[in-house]
């Protein structure tokens, strides 16, 4: 094979370019077969060929797997202490003045030595250190370099710093053999050191060191020679590396991507990135190659700079350039006819012009390619940046065969190296970010018949002939044997066919005996030493005699036929029966056939007005005899027969004129033919569904007289479409067409019967063209509201074929809806609605009554495979349906009759992504044009009038009386959220209205009775016996207890959300509740506070109001304000409310906090002023709340708890192999030791100190303060469950008995019977902690070094801060005293400082951020 042809090869095989071939189906055929998947992002993968073990490099670990990828050894290989300008640990008496931190180890080189039982695994961390593993045994070190103990080597940087050192910098290698047993490695690295992106910037000019490692190094690997191991094999070394010099290497930024071997030589391929921005006559991919030597008897290794040579390599011209190397795989070559070492260079060899080939194949998002030759035939797998794998099968002009294509990895990358399976290369291996996959290169089995299997154009695939099904050639018993499995090179005309004679049998001839003649054509095997029989069905077979034909592949059998008693019946008005005849060898059918009966005489009975026509218009060979009116089969009496249908007669009377009574007149009668007028449409899709319209005269009497076939196959006539003329002028049938017989666009004849006529010949019929299905390429958009009725655009091709079209999404229990067609290019949908927002679903569309699959042809350009449409699947997203909001301060729109108006309208986040003319505003009836509009945004323009309709509020009409008053009875209108001392200020409104405030009754002095029937009825009252409890305090009595309200929250980016709250909650409550809801999930650090807020009810579409806890609506009682709650604002179930930040310059007192000189109360007065300033009788509703109502629910809390309680004291109070207490001991030995220096052997005393300074100084504090550790807020209410909690630790680590009583609290009551245990527990810890092994002070120091080292980043410094600044703020006056009192202090102006900080802090330190 000359050079430049060989380049060309290689090229097609590299490059990920290819040419676009229409007019194929693309179906999957591929199969995963087994997924491994990591938990950090994968590197590496090598495969042993010999033990088929899969070894798996990922970021921080490496695995061992099995050829079915299941996991044998997996081995941590990171986060190690390292820094980028540091030099590897392993490098003797080396230091590094830079910090070292935990840093990710990323696999740059995985390389299987089978010879030596090794395999070679570099890391990005320490310079590129590589390490020599066991093969079978991935998690042991199979030779320790640099050595230890006794057999210390000499160790420079250079034999350590192999690999590139960082993530993003590429690494290949490869392990060399040369014939006189040296094993070398020959690496390829991404230079890393200063100038590039990968050094950093922090660096002084020691760092400069690092920039000795070459490009390109061969590397001695014998292990026994450990002296030597990584060194560059030969002296001088120069000669054995590939280094670019320093002033150049701006202009070589070498990227490279895969290195392999042909023959003698090893090529590495790279991509220069520092000519990516040059003009396209600069390539930057790169081939090189190097002698390998491995043939040569000398033993000195070959020198690289010898035989290296470079050539760019470029894809494409005139404009359309590929110039970046993605993926190589490596092709069989022919032999090369320069022997590897013939040529002798001085230097490294750079040729000027690029080898320049054109693109094979082209498509976006391409990430790998693995090539394999079948059956002569070249298959190409691409894997693409979504996960996908795409199979070509390309014919020996390398155009496009077929293509089929499937997902192995949801939105991951396919690696750039596959590799096949060396047990089995039906299998292929390759890598996402996250997954190892072995994948079966073909799916056979999807095809039932041989023109199915090899019309796929699939050349794994081939019919395996004796077992009847298309497989793997590996899959097929005898594969080897000619003819038992038939490849995609040989053919669909050679698929088993088989011809009868005779294949048509008169049911009134003799052929009892006789034997029907079998012709089997296409491949099949020597069937002469096998049994071969002939199967009629229902049980009935014969045995077959076979035939062979010297030199040629048909073969001959004859069988007994059936006798005539077997022959099946004849199927209810029809004149034949059809018996498959099936050629059987060993049990297996692998070919068939039909043989008909037919009975001539039930031909002319079935159409008695028109028997002779239908008689001898069948396809039978049947004859009319006209003496005996009757179709016959036999011609034996010529003379009365008929032949011909012309001949039958056919009567039609002629017009008659008008005659006088009386008089008599000849009638003629005449020969009548019917007439087809019209069939449309002419043209439909392959896959059929197409509703035909034929219409005509004298087309039947009857919808039972009317058959209909298009190319021999029948088209199902509508019943209810059949329309027969009144006037027989013209009828109308209209029919479904059926799918194409073969899968290509062809012309095909429309036959129309009826009544026994016969189709019309060829040259008069009309035809009817098959044309490519349509297809959609593209949906958009892919979101809709959950509403329904967004318009979906589709587009595509072929749409003016389309009858109808609806669409269908999976899974949200919706109907179809109906779709239009706009273009022979695009067709629009309206969404369905669905229940709630969804995940992507499945989307399906119905052409012409028949599902879309898109296996259509009609793609005149390649389609986007990452796209799912060319799969006919498609997927939608349901978002929650928008809300917008009126961005109007005063939240009142003021218009003014004949001036235009215009509003800005928020809108809240969605994923929708709604285009500017879906948006529609209505003011009232009157339409709002939009004006502006951006992402956050819109205006809209109105001229119109205004007009606003009452809102409806929840009320109740109630019939009152008066009672001892003489008043009539009134109708009072209430609300059904009112308390029952609203109810009652509102029939004192309406009793009153006409009298002086004076006179009038208080609310509280009245008694509000329900009659519910009339012997029921009870007194109404806010608090009773039916009153519920919630938290320890009872609830006003309302007809609602619990609202949800739908919040958003403003400015944020948040979604909207279902808030629970109470009637009775204040305000300020209700902002907590909301903050609760919109927070829960973020530290409380990151809160705002709710006095920061401002809360928005909108009440209607115009109008809307700022709650607060008091404002101008507070009610007053007994001189005190009451607290604002849901009630007081009516606010109903589902309202809308915003939450938004306060306006910094907003002073408005709405926070309870603010307003200490009011006196104000939540639902009810205190007990003290109720004894004072209310009546005795209303004094025996309020009863005094004792402590043992609550005693159940405290047992209950208890014992929901008492598991969580014991883990608690559990994990305090052991001591963990794996982390013992070594502070503690430390700590506690200290103790001791201060006992012993003062003579106190009391083990009281010592228990008390080790308790004050361990568990109530340390432990205690945590306990009752957890927000010291945890980002959290400590309510009132969880602060008085933690200080039951702590003292009952407290209790666990005294000494003293408890001495309880009745009159105990309840918090030691409540653990009295778990502290004996609990004292126990401490004792044990205490005792461990003394037998510990005793620590020196260095092993102490070196333990708290190592545990700041280890938790540096895991305490939040801001809440630290914050709870500085509280305890700063507290005691504000003494720390600025102080300060002021301290001359270094003074001096330096620190109190002021102090001050500025306070208030800088109170300003700005809450804001609603971008964290949150």
């Amino acid at each position: 094979m000359p050079p430049s042809e060989r380049v060309q090869l290689l090229l097609w095989e590299v490059f990920l370019v290819v040419f676009i071939n229409s007019k194929h189906h693309y179906v999957s055929g591929l199969e995963v077969q087994q997924i491994f998947k990591s938990a950090d992002p994968t590197n590496n993968f090598a495969v042993n060929e010999v033990s088929n073990k899969v070894y798996l490099a990922s970021v921080n670990r490496i695995y061992q797997l099995d050829g079915n990828l299941s996991l044998e050894i997996e081995e941590k290989t990171g986060p190690v202490l390292d820094n980028m300008l540091c030099h590897a640990p392993q490098l003797p008496h080396a230091s590094c003045e830079h910090p070292k931190v935990l840093t990710d180890n990323y696999n740059k080189l995985l390389q299987l030595d089978r010879d030596q039982h090794v395999v070679v695994v570099c890391g990005s961390v320490y310079q590129g250190f590589c390490e020599l593993r066991k093969l079978e045994n991935v998690s042991e070190i199979a030779v320790e370099f640099p050595p230890q103990g006794d057999h210390k080597v000499t160790v420079f940087p250079s034999m350590l710093n192999i690999a590139a050192n960082h993530p993003n910098a590429s690494t290949v290698g490869l392990i060399l053999r040369s014939s006189g047993g040296n094993t070398r490695l020959l690496v390829g690295a991404t230079y890393t050191g200063v100038g590039t992106a990968f050094f950093p910037k922090n660096h002084s000019k020691e760092d400069l060191r690092f920039e000795n490692t070459p490009e390109i190094a061969i590397r001695s690997l014998n292990v026994n020679e450990l002296s030597r191991l990584f060194t560059y094999d030969i002296n001088p070394s120069e000669d054995n590396v590939f280094k670019i010099k320093q002033e150049v290497k701006p202009k070589n930024k070498l990227s490279f991507v895969q290195a392999f071997i042909q023959k003698t030589y090893s090529y590495i391929a790279m991509n220069n990135d520092a000519n990516l921005g040059e003009k396209e006559s600069q390539p930057n991919s790169i081939l090189a190659r190097i002698c390998l030597d491995n043939k040569t008897k000398r033993k000195e290794c070959k020198k690289l700079t010898e035989s290296y040579i470079q050539m760019g390599l470029q894809c494409g011209s005139d404009g359309s350039v590929f110039n970046r190397l993605l993926s190589v795989f490596s092709a069989r070559l022919q032999s090369e006819h320069l022997d590897c070492g013939a040529a002798h260079l001085q230097h490294p060899l750079a040729l000027r012009n690029p080898l320049k080939a054109s693109p094979v194949f082209e498509s976006s998002g391409l990430t790998a390619v693995a090539v394999a030759s079948v059956n002569d035939h070249t298959i190409v797998f691409l894997g693409t940046a979504t996960g996908r794998l795409q199979k070509l099968n390309l014919l020996k002009n390398l155009t496009l065969g077929s293509q089929k294509a499937i997902r192995v990895a949801s939105r991951e990358s396919v690696h750039h190296i596959m590799s096949f399976d060396p047990s089995d290369n039906n299998y292929l291996y390759l890598m996402t970010s996250h997954q190892m996959i072995r994948v079966k290169v073909a799916k056979c089995d999807q095809y039932k018949t041989c023109n199915q299997c090899l019309g796929a154009v699939d050349a794994y695939c081939g019919w395996c002939t004796l077992e009847s099904r298309c497989s793997l050639q590996r899959e097929c018993t005898d594969w080897k044997q000619p003819h038992f499995w038939i490849s995609l090179s040989e053919g669909i005309d050679m698929c088993p066919s088989m011809t009868i004679t005779p294949s048509e049998i008169n049911l009134a001839s003799d052929f009892k005996g006789k034997n029907v003649g079998i012709l089997i054509n296409g491949s099949v095997p020597d069937l002469n030493r096998t049994k071969v029989e002939c199967d009629y069905g229902n049980g009935v077979s014969t045995e077959a005699t076979v035939y062979g034909i010297d030199s040629a592949p048909s073969q001959i059998h004859s069988c007994p036929f059936l006798p005539k008693e077997k022959y099946p019946e004849f199927p209810p008005g029809q004149d034949h029966v059809t018996i498959r005849t099936t050629i059987k060898v060993n049990g297996m059918s692998i070919v068939w056939g039909n043989v008909t009966i037919y009975d001539c005489e039930r031909t002319g009975m079935f159409n008695a007005k028109t028997a002779c026509t239908s008689c001898l218009n069948t396809k039978w060979k049947c004859y009319w005899n006209v003496k005996t009116y009757a179709c016959v089969s036999s011609n034996l009496d010529s003379k009365d027969l008929l032949e011909d249908s012309a001949s039958c007669p056919k009567l039609i009377p002629a017009t008659l004129d008008p005659i006088a009574s009386g008089t008599t007149q000849d009638i003629i009668f005449s020969l009548a033919n019917t007439e087809t007028l019209q069939i449309e449409p002419l043209s439909g899709p392959l896959e059929g569904g197409t509703l035909l319209t034929i219409q005509g005269r004298n087309l039947g009497r009857r919808f039972s007289d009317i058959t209909v076939s298009i190319g021999g196959v029948g088209c199902r006539p509508l019943q209810d479409r059949y329309i027969v003329s009144e006037v027989r002028t013209q009828d109308t049938i209209k029919c479904t067409m059926p799918a194409a017989l073969l899968p290509k666009a062809e012309t095909v004849q429309v036959c129309v019967q009826f009544e026994g006529n016969p189709c019309p010949s060829s040259s008069n019929s009309t035809m009817y063209t098959y044309m490519e299905n349509p297809v959609i390429s593209e949906i958009s958009p892919k979101t809709s509201h959950v509403s329904g009725g967004r318009i979906l655009t589709l587009k595509g091709q072929e749409f003016n074929l389309i009858q109808n079209i609806s669409m269908v999404v999976l899974r949200i229990g919706k109907e179809p809806t109906i779709c239009a067609v706009q273009s022979p290019t695009v067709i629009t949908c309206p969404s369905p609605a669905a229940s709630n927002s969804t995940e992507e679903q499945p989307v399906k569309f119905y052409i012409n009554g028949v599902l879309y699959t898109g296996d259509g042809s009609a793609v005149h350009s390649l389609p986007d495979y990452d796209d799912e449409s060319h799969t006919g699947s498609f997927y939608m997203h349901y978002c929650e349906d928008p809300h917008f909001y009126i961005a109007n301060k005063e939240r009142w729109i003021k218009h003014h009759h004949g001036e235009p108006l215009t509003l800005v309208i928020m809108k809240a986040r969605n994923c929708l992504d709604l285009r500017p003319e879906e948006y529609k505003v209505m003011i009232g009836s009157i339409p709002c044009e939009i004006s502006f509009n951006n992402e956050k945004v819109f205006h809209c323009t109105i001229n119109g009038s205004l007009s606003s309709t009452e809102r409806q509020l929840p009320v109740i009409n109630i019939n009152v009386s008066f009672q001892g008053c003489g008043m009539d009875s009134l109708t009072v209108r209430v609300m059904n959220t009112d308390t029952i001392c609203q109810v009652k200020e509102k029939i004192l409104e309406a009793f009153y209205k006409n009298l002086p405030f004076s006179q009038w009754p208080r609310a509280e002095d009245l008694d509000l009775e329900w009659f519910a029937s009339s012997n029921d009825s009870c007194i109404l009252r806010d608090l009773d016996d039916t009153t519920l409890m919630e938290d320890g305090r009872k609830k006003l009595n309302t007809v609602l207890h619990y609202k949800n309200i739908n919040v958003s929250f403003q400015g944020c980016g948040m979604d909207s959300l279902t808030v629970r709250v109470m009637n009775t909650d204040t305000i300020c409550q209700v902002k907590e509740k909301i903050l609760e809801a919109f927070y829960k999930n973020l530290p409380f650090s990151q809160w705002p506070r709710a006095e920061d807020l401002d809360l928005e009810w909108f009440a209607s579409s115009n109008d809307s109001r700022i709650l607060r806890d008091l404002d101008d609506t507070t009610l007053m009682e007994d001189g005190r304000k009451k607290l604002n709650t849901v009630l007081h604002y009516k606010v109903p179930e589902e309202a809308s409310l915003a939450i938004s930040l306060k306006d910094k310059r907003d002073n408005t007192l709405g926070r309870v906090k603010d307003l200490d000189t009011e006196k104000y109360f939540h639902l009810v007065l205190p007990n003290d002023e109720l004894m004072e300033n209310k009546k005795s009788h209303r004094q025996g509703h309020r009863k005094k709340v004792l402590p043992e109502i609550y005693l159940t629910r405290l047992l209950s809390t208890k014992g929901t708890l008492q598991k969580f309680l014991d883990d608690l004291f559990q994990a305090i109070l052991s001591i963990p192999e794996d982390k013992p207490p070594f502070a503690v001991k430390y700590f506690f030995d200290f103790l001791e030791e201060q006992a012993d220096k003062r003579g106190i052997t009391d083990p009281d005393t010592l228990h008390i100190w080790k308790t004050n300074s361990l568990p109530l100084r340390f432990w205690v504090n945590i306990l009752k303060n957890p927000q010291f550790v945890f980002d959290i807020d400590k309510t009132d209410h969880m602060d008085a469950c933690l200080s039951v909690i702590a003292q009952a630790f407290i209790d666990a680590c005294s000494i003293s008995d408890l001495q309880l009583g009745k009159d105990s609290p309840t918090n030691k009551l409540l653990y009295a019977k778990e502290i004996p245990e609990y004292k126990k527990t401490v004792q044990r810890y205490y005792q461990q902690i003394q037998e510990m092994m005793p620590l020196s002070e260095q092993e102490m120091n070196a333990h708290l070094a190592e545990e700041s080292r280890k938790y540096r980043n895991e305490f939040n410094t801001n809440s630290a801060l914050a709870e500085i600044y509280k305890y700063a703020k507290r005691y504000q006056t003494q720390v600025v005293n102080a300060l002021e009192a301290n001359p270094t202090t003074k001096r330096t102006q620190l109190q002021h400082k102090f001050q500025q900080v306070i208030a800088l802090v109170e300003d700005n330190i809450y804001e609603c951020s971008s964290e949150a």
